[in-house]
């Protein structure tokens, strides 16, 4: 009896694995300036909208910024400062079933 239960368990638990979710996701993406050009020292900062914690990212010649690590059951607010110019808040959802997200953030000048 105790063999059929490992054997049965050892046929079985497999299958629960290769459909886990893993651990933590990331977002990505290119922060541009009005023009349209990538924005080099641009500051990308992340929300932890559960927990209010921030991180933040410089961005290189490029405009390309990642975060990795994030928790599924959180959202998360992005926003990026480029030269005394801000864009617009996004938000990475929990809702989003991704484990690599894109978004790309642009920055303006102040009216």
């Amino acid at each position: 009896m105790i063999f059929l239960s490992f054997v049965f368990l050892s046929a079985i638990l497999p299958c629960f694995g290769a459909n886990a979710q893993p651990a933590t996701r990331s977002v990505s993406g290119t922060v541009t300036d009005q023009n349209g050009n990538p924005a080099k020292g641009a500051i990308v900062l992340i929300e932890n909208t559960a927990l209010l914690r921030i991180r933040s990212y410089i961005t290189q010649s490029d405009g390309k910024y990642h975060f990795f690590g994030l928790y599924w059951n959180v959202d998360y607010r992005l926003k990026a400062k480029y030269d005394g110019a801000k864009g617009p808040t996004k938000t990475l959802s929990q809702f989003d079933s991704r484990e690599a997200k894109l978004i790309n953030l642009r920055v303006r000048a102040p009216e």
